[in-house]
């Protein structure tokens, strides 16, 4: 796709995306984001009118829309669990808080440095399965099975 050919398009598609992406995301400024990145992915992306545009853009704009939303899910997610533990009172006792961090504390003493750390990387830091093969440098479908195989590991040794 040319220069030309792009600023023709954009101008014909903008307002249309931007509706449809608007009647999804509220916000006017993350709207104009998301829709500027997805023109933006278009453009890099060399496709050629002939080529179905339209689908492509579409599916560029939705992928957008759900990557928006999964980022303030996430960061609600977290804020709200972080505010509902700060007007908590801790109602337990500092003896069971003990037992507690000693039971946790001995089933991950049980596991090797890698389980350790797709642990960490998984539920104290938050990160995909995509990430953690990223980082560790493994395929994400043995990041799948070895957490699957940790989560078993945790639970044949915390029945009692």
């Amino acid at each position: 796709m040319t220069s030309s050919e792009f600023t023709s398009y954009y101008k014909i598609n903008f307002k249309k995306i931007f509706r449809y992406v608007y009647s999804r995301i509220p916000s006017i400024h993350d709207t104009e984001d998301i829709v500027a990145d997805s023109f933006l992915a278009l453009w890099k992306s060399n496709v050629t009118i002939e080529n179905n545009t339209d689908s492509y853009l579409l599916r560029i704009v939705k992928n957008k829309i759900n990557d928006y939303l999964r980022r303030k899910y996430r960061i609600e997610l977290i804020t709200s669990s972080f505010e509902d533990t700060i007007g908590q009172t801790n109602t337990k006792e500092p003896e069971e808080i003990k037992s507690s961090n000693n039971i946790v504390h001995n089933v991950l003493s049980l596991l090797n440095t890698r389980d350790k750390k797709v642990i960490e990387l998984k539920y104290f830091q938050g990160r995909t399965n995509n990430e953690i093969a990223t980082i560790l440098g493994i395929t994400i479908n043995n990041v799948k099975v070895i957490h699957n195989r940790i989560i078993k590991r945790i639970k044949s040794n915390l029945i009692i």
